[in-house]
């Protein structure tokens, strides 16, 4: 199972994508107290979940822009950690320069579709194709 990773970063954006759900319904509070039930049952009590949800325990900013597009951001991630788990940095960075590009035109992690080069998830993108692209260019110098 070496590629849990690109399952569990396609997840990820998944689950971003129903936590901003929950919290966009008509019954916000009654859905998202069910969630922290839910995500306290065990160990953690209800009120301890509550508290840690009002103080960021839950990030819903982040949550809303990864759930924006969040088809294309989990096959990007996914693509992403597969390629960087079989050592293909340079095709990784040919899949971060795509996230850069749907960012700027904004397919995914904008709220609406137009020219966002000022949007965070652009950068980030950009320089995780800078750095798996100098990843690939160390690695090919060190295997001469």
């Amino acid at each position: 199972m070496p590629h849990i990773g690109d399952i569990i970063a396609n997840k990820l954006v998944n689950l971003a994508g129903y936590l901003t759900k929950l919290t966009e319904s008509p019954n916000e509070a009654a859905q998202l107290g069910k969630a922290l039930k839910a995500l306290s049952s065990g160990d953690m009590p209800t009120e301890l979940a509550r508290k840690l949800a009002s103080e960021q325990g839950i990030h819903l900013v982040g949550h809303q822009s990864l759930s924006r597009g969040a088809i294309l951001t989990g096959l990007i991630w996914g693509a992403m950690t597969a390629l960087l788990i079989d050592g293909r940095h340079l095709r990784a960075s040919l899949f971060a320069l795509a996230g850069m590009l749907l960012s700027l035109v904004g397919f995914i992690h904008a709220r609406s579709l137009g020219f966002h080069y000022d949007l965070s998830a652009v950068w980030g993108y950009a320089l995780m194709a800078i750095l798996f692209a100098a990843t690939y260019k160390l690695a090919k110098k060190d295997h001469r």
